[in-house]
């Protein structure tokens, strides 16, 4: 193996811990070698731990698949689900067209902050000049 991939990195931590009712410093000391793209290696998890994950995966699939599921209007407020109707360019627009609309600002949004976050004021003007004319299959 490559001598610069067998360094070890050596960390001191401190923390502080509450025993009795008393703070108490512990300080420990963890060495780690660097093994550069060998994976990750198992997972060693105690039972407990396993057990958590166990109840946890349900309730994290639900909010993932949530979190990807393109909104639909009955998930609207009726306030938000009026000012869409209004501001909806046509009239007579459908329910696939106000949940286009609904994925077109949200997608402009996202674009306008990661240019904001990135300074890359381009991105956030080129979503907002194209999007619109995106079809939702292009929103993908």
């Amino acid at each position: 193996m490559n001598p610069a991939m067998m360094r070890t990195v050596s960390v001191t931590a401190r923390r502080l811990l509450m025993a009795n009712n008393r703070p108490v410093l512990q300080q420990f000391t963890a060495v780690r070698g660097y093994r550069g793209d060998s994976g990750d290696g198992e997972t060693n998890l105690s039972a407990a731990e396993e057990a958590l994950v166990r109840k946890g995966k349900p309730v994290d699939e639900a909010i993932r698949a949530r979190h990807v599921r393109p909104v639909q209007l009955k998930e609207l407020s009726p306030q938000n689900l009026a000012d869409l109707q209004a501001n909806a360019s046509g009239s007579g627009t459908s329910t696939q067209d106000l949940e286009l609309e609904i994925r077109r600002k949200r997608l402009i949004y996202r674009a306008k902050q990661r240019g904001w976050l990135e300074v890359d004021i381009l991105l956030g003007a080129w979503a907002s000049e194209n999007v619109p004319q995106l079809e939702g299959d292009e929103l993908d």
